[in-house]
Order: structure tokens, then C-alpha cells, then sequence
């Protein structure tokens, strides 16, 4: 299994084969529920993006908005996308990965698949993969992508890029900023288990 970032996305490798013993039916249709709620995400992602800019040091303009979607609309925005975005869906086997969470930059909305996570902690027998501290991690890192695209002008520069490599690197520095403010922010909470977890898929 394994997880891989770019600069708007988060995309899960899940196993194909899943041990129907590993799943807790009740609890993963709680979460579901939950991870769906907009009583639920408003104030998580309101606490992301405080926590943001507490460790970069700069204030959004226009905070991001969150939104439950499904695979199925990640990849009908992704075909639509710019030349930047469109790169991303070009690694995507659609049978074996899934998008979990996905900052769409032209509406500066995030993105989140509960199913894709759900189906990760069920494939790894991880119940722990399924905490809101997980969630809180998520958005953490996709609130910085968030911020990044407002204070920088990274869909220019993304669509001008005329080489793979050069794409590449620039998203490798918004990658790793995103992920050293998801751990500055998860020591600071005490919850670098949960950091630990997701990034170790």
C-alpha cells in the first residue's frame, strides 16, 4: 500500500484484495457519516487552516471550502483541469488508486472521499487509520497546498512549466512544505501518531 502526494491531491494504493475480517461495518458507517457531515467538516477544516497559518506566518485572503465528493468527480475536475492538474490523473491506474482528499485550485475547494480511507484502514486492518486526529492531518496538509496557491502564483508557473522535471520539482517544494507544516502542526497537538500513520501508508 502506499501513499502518494502531489501538490493538490492525496492518492491512496489500496490492495485490491480486502479481508472482509478486518472490516468493523459499524464503525466505518459512522465515520462515513461523520466525514460526510458539513456540521463536522466546517469547524475541522476552520481549525485547519487556524493552525496553518499559525506555523507559516501569513493569513488567508479567502479561506478554502471543503466538500464530500467521490472518485468520480476528482478525475471529471482533473480532465478538465489545467495543464498542471491534468499531469497528476496521468499516474492514476483507476483500479488499483483512489483519491482521498484533492485541492481544487479555481474554486479553492477541498476535495474529500471518506470511501477512499475507509477502504485503506479496512485493507491495512488499521481501525486507528479512521480517528478524526487522521482527518485533522489530512486537511492540515491540503489547508497549506490552500494557502500556498493564494500567496504564490503556482498555477501559473505549473502551467508553464515546458518539462516534466521542472513540473516536478516545483511540486516536490510545495509537497514538502505542506508536509513539514502537517508535522509542525501535529507536534504541536500531540498527535504525531496519527501524522506517523498516514504518511507510513
Amino acid at each position: 500500500m502506499k501513499l502518494a502526494r502531489g501538490p493538490f491531491l492525496i492518492l491512496l494504493t489500496v490492495a485490491l484484495a480486502v479481508p472482509a475480517e478486518a472490516a468493523d461495518p459499524v464503525q466505518e458507517a459512522r465515520v462515513l457519516g461523520r466525514w460526510r457531515d458539513p456540521a463536522v467538516l466546517g469547524p475541522l477544516l476552520t481549525e485547519a487552516c487556524d493552525a496553518v497559518e499559525a506555523v507559516v506566518g501569513a493569513t488567508f485572503e479567502q479561506r478554502p471550502t471543503i466538500q464530500p465528493s467521490s472518485q468520480g468527480e476528482i478525475e471529471r475536475i482533473l480532465h478538465q483541469g489545467e495543464a498542471g492538474e491534468r499531469g497528476m490523473l496521468e499516474t492514476t491506474p483507476d483500479s488499483s488508486r483512489a483519491f482521498f482528499a484533492y485541492f481544487e485550485p479555481l474554486s479553492r475547494t477541498i476535495h474529500l472521499v471518506p470511501e477512499a480511507l475507509v477502504a485503506v484502514a479496512r485493507a491495512a486492518g488499521d481501525p486507528e487509520l479512521l480517528s478524526d486526529e487522521v482527518l485533522r492531518t489530512v486537511l492540515v496538509h491540503e489547508a497549506t497546498h490552500a494557502l500556498d496557491f493564494e500567496r504564490f502564483p503556482v498555477r501559473w508557473v505549473l502551467a508553464c512549466c515546458s518539462a516534466s522535471d521542472e513540473r516536478l520539482a516545483i511540486e516536490a517544494v510545495l509537497e514538502g512544505h505542506a508536509q513539514l507544516v502537517a508535522e509542525e502542526v501535529a507536534r504541536s497537538r500531540e498527535t504525531e501518531d496519527a501524522f506517523e500513520r498516514l504518511t507510513g501508508l
